[in-house]
């Protein structure tokens, strides 16, 4: 009687182990095929432009913008841009922009700079109130959060490697970079915990002349060594391809474009571990790459965008930009429509196709 209770025990726990196994198993391949269906990260991702990121649809689509008026910004709206980025400069026009932005349901990525701390930038560099010290950013940076409390998201400075951007404490140093990142931070979470700081400023995944020196990785590689990433929600990066296309190899190399851009977006991710949003990729609609044929402006954008989205932690692309007006038209041309009368270009409707 004991001996057959005993086996019939250990027959109901063999039936329990077999069963939980095969529910192990269950669960473990289906992890595996969501994890497959993430993308490999090459530009041959199976992926339909219109049905969002392979991610799950969690990435916001943006551009960065000049200041335009109320009947461009509803123009706008109807081709799937979410959030419009913008330097933060206090003024009756910014006012007015953000009220209007915002009423509008756009979301705003305030970039804090030089425009916030009262410098003036020119293409030569800084020409005047470049001599601010880091109590000054302080200042500036407390005062932005509270004159504008439509602004959830928060950029610490526009591109802090390149030289024509480095004025008064913001000298280009990943160290004095690491200072004005986390006094922002704390001043912003003070404010509103809930909000989001963006950090790095938009290092550059592409050294432009075909130059694969990581320059800039370096920069982030040393910011990262100074705590940074206690003090970043989401890592900026930039990702201009000088003019050519993704398929493009470049000369002296066998890599292409793509795969330069491929390879360190993975590493920028391998060492921040952080979201990372593409808060500027673009080609000029009037150029086109004259050297190598005639890339389309529209052609450029399904190409990174592509990529970008087999990227499952690249959750935020913003095209640069939505306009040029006829008073920057010595600015080469990036916009998604026509300065002169915000018509769209073809480049809006393949954003739109991406972010509907």
């Amino acid at each position: 009687m004991k001996s057959s209770m005993i086996w019939g025990i250990i027959g109901i726990c063999v039936i329990i182990v077999i069963v939980v196994s095969y529910l192990l198993l269950a669960s473990h391949g289906v992890s595996n095929s969501n994890n497959k269906s993430q993308g490999t990260g090459t530009l041959n991702v199976s992926q339909n432009r219109n049905t969002g990121s392979s991610s799950g649809g969690n990435v916001i689509f943006g551009v960065t913008s000049p200041l335009i008026n109320k009947t461009d910004l509803q123009a706008a709206r109807s081709y799937g841009i979410e959030f419009i980025r913008a330097d933060v400069a206090p003024s009756p026009q910014f006012n007015s922009f953000v009220l209007n932005a915002t009423s509008m349901g756009f979301k705003i990525l305030g970039i804090l700079d030089y425009n916030t701390v009262g410098a003036k930038i020119t293409s030569s560099g800084c020409v005047s109130g470049c001599n601010w010290t880091l109590a000054d950013w302080n200042a500036s940076v407390y005062n932005a959060v509270r004159a504008y409390p439509e602004i959830h998201y928060w950029e610490i400075w526009n591109e802090p490697q390149f030289p024509i951007f480095q004025d008064g404490f913001q000298d280009g140093s990943p160290y004095n970079y690491s200072l004005t990142l986390k006094s922002a931070y704390k001043i912003i979470k003070a404010h509103n915990a809930s909000d989001t700081v963006v950090c790095m400023g938009g290092d550059n995944i592409f050294v432009y002349g075909g130059n694969q020196t990581m320059i800039d990785y370096k920069w982030a590689e040393a910011l990262w060594s100074y705590n940074a990433s206690n003090y970043c929600d989401i890592v900026s990066l930039h990702a201009y391809s000088d003019g050519a296309p993704l398929n493009y190899t470049i000369p002296k190399t066998n890599l292409t474009v793509g795969e330069v851009f491929n390879g360190n977006l993975d590493a920028y991710e391998n060492v921040t571990k952080k979201p990372i949003w593409i808060t500027e990729v673009g080609i000029p609609a009037n150029l086109g790459y004259a050297s190598n044929g005639t890339l389309y402006q529209e052609q450029f954008l399904n190409q990174s965008f592509r990529l970008m989205l087999s990227k499952p932690y690249v959750t935020g692309i913003f095209w640069f930009d939505m306009a040029v007006y006829p008073y920057n038209s010595s600015q080469v041309d990036y916009g998604l429509f026509n300065g002169s009368d915000f018509k769209p270009r073809p480049a809006a409707f393949e954003f739109k196709s991406f972010a509907k």
